[in-house]
């Protein structure tokens, strides 16, 4: 005689996730839209770069001449 079983087992194991495929077009736009986020990061990067060496400009021209004035003085 079969025993009789009060709960389906069948329910509680783990269903296998479906697959997702994608186009090779919808994985250019991903790549894409990553290379522009990329590129604009970049870009701010050295626009920051440009405003910091704009800003200590004068700071730094006289440090380099303090230090050639020291070098002479030293020769």
């Amino acid at each position: 005689m079969i025993k009789p079983h009060l709960v389906d087992l069948n329910q509680f194991k783990p269903k296998p996730p479906k697959p997702i495929i994608e186009t090779s077009q919808e994985i250019q736009s991903k790549m894409n839209w990553y290379m522009n986020v990329a590129l604009v990061g970049v870009i701010l990067i050295g626009c920051y770069a440009l405003y910091y060496k704009y800003k200590y400009r004068e700071v730094d021209k006289r440090k380099y001449n303090e230090d050639v004035i020291e070098l002479a003085k030293y020769l």
